[in-house]
């Protein structure tokens, strides 16, 4: 009989952005699911990100460094540091810069972890020298895009179709059980009780097409009246709702 175990599989997550946002927010979900999974799991973020913020508060082992710059060596050495020194399997790259360190770790350093890598952004891959590389690199296991749409665009600069893989973002539901309607924005914005609400929530970034909400606006306005249309945008620092 054999009694040698099979290694526990590990994961290392890499999120650069310093801000919070809706890949932040699936980074969140994916390692609260594989924690109860029983995935042994790191995330390294930017040194004084939000990731860090959301680690500290929900205890989940980190690690921290500075980005000084989407080509930052120091980074992606202590990508393969960790992975080193952790027993790393798997590095997750969930943003366009994570994945830049992920392939330099590899090239570079010599770190032997495959690479996954989530697309979320609607526009083509660029087509410079840098981007197909570390799109076509060996290390690459899979690319998760978010819609079949991004699996559509990414495509063009994948050699190896097989990697692509349409994985949808989910929530969790469980968060609004139970949750009761206080009216705060009815009274924020002086609406009558019964009036509707359809919100936009996202970034304020031009790829979100802010502007086709609005032409969409001008024309339901002019069939319902009992509907109110708010923008809840993300902008740095600071949030607001413009109506």
């Amino acid at each position: 009989m054999n009694s040698h175990k099979a290694p526990e599989f590990s994961v290392l997550h890499v999120a650069t952005a310093f801000s919070w946002r809706g890949g932040e927010q699936q980074v969140a979900y994916l390692t609260s699911e594989l924690k109860r999974l029983g995935i042994r799991q790191y995330i390294l973020c930017t040194a004084g990100s939000a990731m860090e913020e959301y680690c500290i508060a929900s205890h989940i082992p980190f690690f921290t460094s500075p980005k000084r710059s989407s080509f930052d060596i120091s980074f992606a050495q202590k990508i393969k540091k960790l992975c080193a020194g952790n027993s790393i399997q798997l590095v997750h790259a969930h943003d366009s810069h994570a994945h830049t360190f992920a392939i330099y770790a590899a090239v570079l350093f010599g770190n032997k972890a495959k690479i996954i890598v989530s697309r979320r952004v609607d526009f083509k891959v660029s087509k410079n020298i840098l981007s197909k590389f570390k799109y076509n690199h060996s290390a690459v296991a899979r690319i998760l895009c978010v819609s079949d749409k991004i699996r559509e665009i990414t495509s063009e600069a994948v050699n190896d179709q097989a990697k692509l893989v349409t994985v949808h973002s989910g929530i969790d539901a469980s968060r609004f059980t139970g949750k009761v309607n206080t009216g705060i924005l009815h009274r924020e914005f002086s609406l009558a009780p019964g009036t509707k609400i359809v919100a936009n929530v996202a970034a304020l970034a031009p790829h979100k097409d802010y502007p086709t909400f609005l032409r969409t606006v001008a024309i339901l306005k002019q069939k319902f009246t009992d509907v109110a249309f708010l923008l809840l945008a993300m902008v740095p620092k600071r949030r607001r709702l413009i109506t």
